[in-house]
């Protein structure tokens, strides 16, 4: 549904045109000269109007997150703990059991040129993987490192326009982003995407 700014511009438009029209038709000098007053002034607040959503609209998509997922971590053994990663857009739920005392999330994500941010366009991403971590790099090097696919095969979207980028003019840049938190049970964490990555908070009860 449209809010009130967008509402009340596309009355102000309307209305610009009615009183437009309506002084084409009126008879008299001075009468058809208020219609057009009147047009002209409906017109400036229509063209503020919607300068104003186009730059709210714009604002929001450059500082603006996206839900992704909600992680909870389940359990917890030794170095080993089981977390549950439920995509916000539905679907199955990924159960995976990791290791370390911190997980991440990492994947692929594509930052449009500013006019298309500006147009409202966002970023394009994909989520690749799961995986657990140490906060202490030493532990890394004691085992294999752990982790679980969040999508089946290479995500071709963002091989090739990470390839391209120099070449395509409407792509800013093409990187991998990831994002980790401790596995600490019991916090439902959120994951968000913004305009430059992943994003992690603990949901707030």
């Amino acid at each position: 549904m449209p809010d009130l700014l967008t509402a009340l511009t596309a009355l102000a438009g309307v209305a610009a045109i009615a009183a437009l029209a309506g002084a084409v038709k009126t008879r008299g000098l001075l009468r058809r000269l208020r219609r057009v007053l009147a047009a002209v002034v409906l017109g400036a607040v229509a063209c503020l109007g919607g300068a104003g959503v186009a730059f709210r609209h714009a604002f929001l998509t450059f500082t603006g997150e996206t839900l992704v997922a909600t992680v909870s971590v389940d359990a917890r053994s030794g170095d080993d703990f089981t977390l549950t990663y439920a995509p916000a857009g539905g679907g199955p739920a990924t159960v995976a059991l990791l290791r370390g005392d911190q997980w991440a999330v990492s994947g692929g994500i594509v930052i449009w040129h500013p006019v298309l941010g500006w147009a409202g366009v966002r970023s394009y991403h994909r989520p690749a993987r799961l995986s657990g971590r140490f906060s202490k790099f030493a532990r890394e090097l004691d085992g294999a490192p752990s982790g679980v696919p969040l999508a089946e095969g290479p995500d071709w979207m963002w091989e090739w326009l990470y390839r391209l980028d120099k070449a395509l003019p409407l792509v800013d840049t093409a990187y991998g982003t990831s994002a980790y938190a401790y596995a600490d049970p019991g916090p439902v964490y959120e994951v968000l995407v913004s305009r430059t990555g992943y994003v992690i908070r603990r949901r707030k009860s």
